[in-house]
């Protein structure tokens, strides 16, 4: 990377809970893929024990959201907090919860980081379908 003064950045705020939850299964997904494709380069610092630990930490944090979100639904119901505090919560169990969902899926892609040309053979339509599931039945 290079920087680059007319370079533009183009970012997209996602306006749904699904547009954020799709946001962060990809980047749970992608996560891992990028750690099996590197992962044979000496000094490369996350392994499969690392993401296993990061995993766990993850789900462990789950509860104290719930816990969280409660307590500021409480406290937003007798007028102490704002409804966006109130959200905010909720917003990082959905990214987390999500996130977990993207490694999961990740590691059963690439064979729990063993083969990386396993989620890459994956044929788009198929991989577009997983990570953009349609609304229609």
């Amino acid at each position: 990377f290079a920087y680059t003064r007319q370079a533009i950045v183009y970012h997209h705020h996602r306006s749904t809970w699904q547009g954020l939850s799709r946001q962060y299964r990809q980047y749970g997904f992608g996560e891992i893929l990028l750690d099996t494709l590197f992962a044979q380069h000496a000094g490369y610092p996350r392994s499969l024990k690392t993401q296993l630990r990061r995993l766990l930490g993850q789900t462990l944090a789950l509860p104290r959201y719930v816990v969280s979100g409660l307590l500021r639904g409480v406290r937003l119901a007798r007028g102490r907090v704002n409804t966006y505090e109130a959200t905010v919560p909720w917003l990082w169990f959905l990214a987390e919860s999500s996130n977990i969902r993207g490694k999961i899926e990740g590691l059963f892609a690439t064979h729990f980081m063993t083969n990386s040309q396993a989620a890459l053979n994956i044929r788009a339509d198929a991989f577009i379908q997983r990570m953009f599931p349609s609304r229609k039945a």
